[in-house]
């Protein structure tokens, strides 16, 4: 994962609503799966994308409502593709990652729909607004910061 997409993911972050962090966390596993794809026969890089990707699984896991339908489905469903991210990182079958790779763009597609539909509020409070537009330049888009005066802990 590059820098810039480091601070992308950032400040999608410090705007998302519960929602959207689904969408999020399934953008990261994305990365970090096209960057174990991406390390070819470099071993080591493969298994640190494959292992950062089985964190973000982890992740996933950790925020799905025990009290939803849908919980055992998603439990069992994040439980393959952890097996299946051992598999590839034991084997170093690209393969199996490109069929992941398929499944969770899928799994985000759909998530993107019900996250466009929800109107709740962000999760983080006190953060700063992000504005984004064209300026002067040439086609390039500049994000300009809405400083809160009331960032932090409040006393």
């Amino acid at each position: 994962m590059t820098n810039e997409q480091k601070q992308e993911f950032t400040r999608r972050v410090s705007q998302a609503n519960r929602s959207e962090m689904i969408v999020i966390l399934y953008d990261i596993f994305l990365v970090y799966v096209r960057d174990a794809l991406d390390a070819g026969e470099q071993t080591q890089l493969r298994h640190a994308g494959i292992s950062r990707a089985k964190d973000t699984i982890r992740e996933l896991m950790s925020s799905i409502n025990s009290e939803s339908p849908l919980a055992s489905n998603y439990r069992s469903l994040y439980t393959f593709i952890l097996h299946q991210l051992a598999k590839a990182d034991a084997s170093g079958d690209r393969e199996i990652l490109r069929q992941l790779q398929m499944m969770v763009t899928s799994l985000r597609n759909t998530y993107k729909k019900v996250s466009d539909m929800d109107k709740s509020p962000a999760v983080m409070g006190n953060v700063e607004t992000v504005y984004a537009g064209l300026t002067y330049g040439r086609g390039q888009i500049n994000e300009n910061l809405q400083n809160a005066d009331n960032r932090g802990f409040l006393v």
